[in-house]
């Protein structure tokens, strides 16, 4: 798998921390891994106001994990819920923050 790409307009909560501690390629982040890239949207890009929205794409994906458990009684949790999310699973939660609450990234660095 390529790069992906997050420019820094997208960052609504951060700091100069973040261009030090995360790699940058011109003016975009970049992450080897859509489960870094979606930690990293619900992290960072959304705005105080909208922070309610940064858990949105995680949280119908949970929805949906619970529904595919038959039995009530289970005690699934938030935690298993996200140790149990595989690459796949990642690469839908950021499409969702693409195409429903559109923050942008790239998944190539052609046009950077």
């Amino acid at each position: 798998m390529s790069q992906l790409y997050v420019h820094r307009n997208q960052v609504k909560q951060g700091n100069e921390s973040l261009e030090v501690a995360l790699p940058m390629e011109k003016d975009y982040y970049y992450f080897d891994s859509y489960k870094a890239l979606a930690h990293f949207i619900s992290e960072h890009c959304f705005s105080e106001e909208d922070e309610w929205k940064s858990t949105l794409p995680f949280e119908r994906e949970f929805e949906i994990w619970k529904e595919s458990f038959e039995a009530d009684h289970l005690n699934l949790d938030y935690d298993l819920f996200i140790a149990s999310l595989s690459e796949y699973d990642y690469q839908t939660i950021c499409e969702e923050y693409k195409d429903e609450l559109h923050v942008e990234y790239r998944e190539s660095e052609d046009d950077l």
